[in-house]
């Protein structure tokens, strides 16, 4: 799951079977704001790895990241994705603004609902 939020960008997975998932980011600010996001995971260790594609990761307990996707949709308070982020984290309003055009593309496509 990719999720681009106020806080910042990351990639979420399961990486084994024991009930944890990756959290994954490029920048070390987004995971430390992800964090902040649960009491729980103040002790976490964000891992650097600069030989993998997302050089930022967090490993934790899928109840702990269930709680802190809670919280940064529990803090939503903007009307506009695109505006909050330019007032938050201007330098990446052409990155994400990129990603949204692109993204975009997805209605061009003759994608059948498939129930």
């Amino acid at each position: 799951m990719w999720i681009y939020s106020d806080i910042g960008f990351f990639s979420i997975v399961q990486k084994d079977d024991y009930g944890t998932l990756t959290v994954r980011s490029r920048v070390r600010q987004d995971l430390n704001r992800f964090k902040k996001l649960s009491p729980s995971l103040k002790d976490h260790e964000i891992i650097e790895s600069v030989d993998s594609d997302y050089r930022y990761r967090l490993i934790a307990d899928k109840t702990l990241i269930m709680d802190c996707m809670d919280e940064l949709v529990a803090n939503i308070k903007y009307e506009n994705f695109k505006e909050e982020i330019g007032y938050t984290e201007p330098l990446r309003v052409p990155l994400y603004s990129a990603i949204w055009g692109i993204t975009m593309r997805i209605e061009e496509l003759d994608i059948s609902e498939e129930e």
